[in-house]
């Protein structure tokens, strides 16, 4: 029968010295490394976003070119000039290309990205892809002078980097976390993602306001400087996994090298059942709910700001700062969420599957109403702000819907089934702007134009939630799980587990564990006899 441990980070120790042992030092080190990962998706985040309000401030809108408007002139002369800022005669296409540049490539490179992760070192790859996205971002200003697509080359060169900074993070937590930590490891990540989101927008309408190299250069130029730093820090600081840190106590070391399912522990052959993947019902449902939510977050993260400008009159500077309040409850919703989601599951209330769909109904369906709420109010511009923020504290439940359940029903291929399955919601980021330039066309101030955007966005979220609720599973998937083996022998009076870690085939570790010395207590709640499969947050145990 199966049996579920409500405890299982106690439950998957194998050594006993640990069990009711309390930890030597006040602040584990995979706690640093849980920063580091939110660090990293606020970094890659915030330089993925600044273009979003820096563009309005790139483009003249007059209809003939002005004296400030780039021609001949090269963007290094107004770096150091006051009040200075070159702006570019930029067409809705051409801003639409802009927008979509880096998801042209992120999209493309999610899949690879997951299939590099799960076979190299993935701080290496971290530190080489986040050094070239700090390079595409320092001359991101100088490209823009030179050419609208040498512009969109450097946009294109981000998202290819950030296809593998994803998936890389995810693999990250899964070769440093206990079980019972994945799901906040996994939270966090996405908070530092919208939390990015939430600090690029108002400093970077602030800077495009200042006087600062220039205006809007000043924006990727900081933020170029601060990617770099991160990197140094990164590569200094964090490894592929904790055996092989120079940082981590032994004590942390021994304890994870028990409990961590994914290790990282280098395969010479990986055979992905490509096969079983692609012809995966819930990996699919996944990948459609995650593509059309994605059409109605990057409407509110690309083009917003323009609606906001053009409909709602507000000036850049509020703009920016009114844009930043929704990552801000974004962030609140998926802090609660994802630990509201765990209890949950750990009480017993509901099960994980079921647990899953009705927090990506609360994302998908919040965000829904309030798109369709927004186009019947009218010119009520704080009410349609106020609106626009619970809407997106409503997205943030999605920590406890579709964000952990690849993690659960791909354990073993995370990054690949990641990759997989974000490919879609990736695409949203270059097929939301296009779509909405070619429903406003160059009339971005028509209400009933943005009503349709609204309509046509908000339906296409029933659409994947429904999608979701009857197809999606948390449920390991037979082709990418981890199969743990054991018996057990009675020597000297005392039962011991033992058993083999298996990887498919290939044994990753050995194991031995005294579990009593009792006759009359043989197995306790840790007794493990026969086998055990993994999953995100704890163990499915198979006992006689």
């Amino acid at each position: 029968m199966k049996k579920r441990l409500s405890q299982p980070d106690d439950a998957i120790a194998l050594d006993p010295s640990f069990i009711g042992v309390s930890r030597p030092f006040p602040f584990p080190f995979r706690y640093v490394v849980m920063f580091m990962i939110f660090m990293c998706m606020l970094v890659g985040y915030s330089i993925r976003n600044i273009i979003n309000v820096a563009l309005l401030a790139m483009v003249n809108d007059s209809p003939n070119p002005s004296p400030k408007t780039l021609n001949n002139q090269d963007v290094l002369s107004s770096l150091f000039a006051k009040n200075q800022s070159v702006t570019f005669d930029w067409n809705q296409n051409d801003q639409a290309l802009i927008l979509g540049g880096y998801f042209y490539t992120f999209t493309g490179s999610l899949l690879l990205g997951g299939i590099i992760t799960d076979k190299l070192n993935i701080i290496w790859l971290l530190s080489i892809t986040q050094t070239i996205t700090a390079i595409s971002t320092l001359v991101t200003p100088i490209a823009a002078s030179t050419s609208v697509y040498l512009l969109i080359v450097a946009r294109m060169i981000i998202g290819l980097m950030h296809g593998v900074m994803l998936p890389a993070c995810f693999n990250l937590i899964e070769h440093w976390f206990p079980t019972g930590e994945i799901a906040i490891a996994q939270s966090l990540m996405a908070v530092g993602a919208n939390f990015g989101t939430a600090i690029s927008m108002p400093v970077t309408a602030w800077l495009c306001s200042s006087n600062l190299w220039g205006g809007w250069p000043s924006a990727f130029i900081i933020f170029g400087l601060i990617n770099s730093i991160f990197v140094v820090i990164l590569f200094i600081g964090i490894s592929d996994g904790p055996q092989s840190n120079r940082w981590i106590s032994q004590y942390e070391k021994d304890y994870l090298a028990q409990v961590v399912v994914n290790k990282g522990t280098k395969r010479k052959k990986i055979k992905t059942p490509w096969i079983k993947l692609f012809t995966s019902l819930p990996l699919w449902a996944v990948f459609w709910n995650r593509g059309l939510i994605g059409l109605a977050y990057y409407t509110v993260n690309s083009k917003i700001p323009v609606y906001m400008e053009k409909v709602l009159n507000y000036k850049i500077e509020n703009n920016g700062l009114l844009n930043s309040l929704f990552y801000v409850f974004v962030c609140m919703a998926q802090l609660i969420a994802g630990p509201a989601s765990k209890a949950i599951i750990l009480k017993g209330w509901l099960s994980r599957t079921v647990t899953r769909k009705i927090f990506e109904s609360i994302a998908c369906l919040g965000l829904a109403s309030g798109l369709m709420i927004i186009s019947f109010l009218g010119n009520q511009p704080t009410i349609v702000v106020i609106v626009l923020i619970i809407s997106m504290f409503f997205y943030g439940f999605d920590t406890g819907g579709n964000i952990p359940i690849v993690p659960e029903m791909a354990p073993k291929y995370v990054g690949t089934a990641f990759g997989f399955s974000n490919t879609l919601i990736s695409a949203s980021g270059f097929i939301a702007p296009a779509l909405i330039g070619y429903i406003l066309g160059d009339d971005t101030e028509s209400v009933s134009k943005w009503n349709l955007v609204f309509h046509v966005v908000a339906g296409l979220q029933v659409v994947g939630i429904l999608i979701f609720i009857t197809f999606a599973t948390s449920e390991p998937q037979a082709w990418a799980t981890f199969l743990i083996n054991y018996g057990h022998k009675k020597s000297n009076g005392k039962n011991t587990v033992f058993g083999k870690v298996l990887d498919g085939m290939d044994v990753v570790k050995a194991i031995e564990q005294l579990a009593t010395d009792s006759e009359d207590k043989p197995f306790t709640e840790a007794k493990i006899v026969d086998s055990m499969v993994i999953d995100a947050d704890e163990m499915i145990i198979l006992s006689q």
